[in-house]
């Protein structure tokens, strides 16, 4: 029959606004051309666990083997995790960036930056809330004099100021790990613009919606650095040339088994370094694919990643970015109407 005994496929999930972005990216980057393309330059983060073994492990045993230590596979708890973050290029790569543990001077550091940038706004801001504040009041008290002739004011409490995040304040969020201000000061003012700026210009900067690339606070990083940002589509890895690479780095600092922290930190930096061009550039290709397959499928993702589209992948596109924007996502392709052109190409 064909069928066999086999896992499920694993893709994110998209909403329909999630599909139109996607569709509306992926038409705008084909719009672009390749050599527009190959200018952008994809960075992302992935999470790296001591102890896994990344890749299926198949053993040869006897039934009455199952538990032998040979064939079996601990798992524990609590493995230590870290994180790595690198950009490629047409041209190459950047330096392999690993993230380590905020120190107690960091914190210390960050929270004076922050504090003093708050004084420093604070009454600029308060100003502002008192009259958005005012405003608004004065707005609902007519509203209900109109209800209720002869109220003179609102009734609970007048609303006092405090400098909060919703107000205007600068603030951190979450126990540790990489937030946004760590993310700018640590990552992209050291190891990314540096790199941005090596290539020379006309090089677009690519990230993900991850939450410290997208916070307020980092948004016109590059902006203010004379560097172009391309928006990035929600969910969605499979148009990134970067994220096959990381399947790939992982396969190959794995090979050994179980690492220590500091000799898998020493592996990736050897396995980065020795990745070639021609592998990041055949990724390159993999994603020009996979856009017309976004294409193809009006926004979707079931699609075997780096596999050929089909011929008529662009059939009753519509290219005219101005109205795509706001136009409703198109029907899919489907079999019917590929058979009725190729009777009218036959006529």
């Amino acid at each position: 029959m064909g069928y066999k005994n086999l896992k499920f496929a694993t893709k994110p999930g998209l909403t329909e606004e999630n599909k139109k972005k996607r569709y509306f990216h992926a038409i705008k980057t084909l719009k672009g051309g390749w050599k527009a393309f190959i200018r952008r330059v994809f960075s992302d983060e992935s999470s790296v666990c001591l102890g896994m073994i990344r890749g299926k492990r198949r053993a040869w045993r006897l039934s009455k083997e199952a538990f032998h230590r040979h064939v079996t596979r601990l798992r524990w708890k609590g493995r230590m995790e870290f994180m790595v973050w690198g950009a490629i290029s047409w041209a190459g790569k950047s330096p392999l960036f690993i993230w380590k543990k905020e120190t107690a001077a960091q914190k210390k550091k960050y929270d004076k930056m922050i504090q003093d940038w708050n004084e420093e706004h604070e009454e600029e801001h308060k100003v502002q809330w008192e009259e958005e504040t005012q405003a608004r009041r004065e707005t609902a008290l007519q509203a209900i004099q109109l209800a209720t002739p002869g109220r003179k004011k609102l009734k609970g409490k007048v609303p006092q100021w405090k400098h909060t995040e919703k107000t205007g304040a600068m603030t951190r969020k979450g126990k540790g790990g990489i937030d946004w201000i760590r993310y700018r000061y640590e990552l992209l003012e050291p190891v990314f613009l540096p790199y941005m700026r090596s290539l020379g210009p006309g090089f677009v900067a690519q990230q993900d919606n991850a939450s410290p690339h997208a916070c307020n606070w980092n948004r016109g990083f590059f902006a203010d650095h004379n560097i172009e940002e391309e928006k990035w589509p929600p969910n969605s890895p499979d148009l990134s040339p970067i994220e096959p690479l990381w399947g790939n780095l992982k396969m190959k600092t794995t090979a050994q088994g179980v690492l220590t922290k500091a000799k898998a930190h020493f592996k990736w930096h050897e396995c980065w370094l020795a990745t070639p061009n021609k592998l990041i550039r055949r990724y390159y290709r993999r994603a020009w694919n996979n856009l017309k397959w976004v294409v193809f499928l009006r926004g979707g993702n079931t699609y075997k990643e780096g596999s050929t589209p089909p011929e008529n992948w662009d059939h009753k596109v519509d290219w005219n970015l101005e109205t795509l924007e706001t136009a409703d996502l198109p029907e899919p392709v489907t079999e019917d109407e590929d058979e009725d052109d190729e009777e009218e190409d036959e006529e």
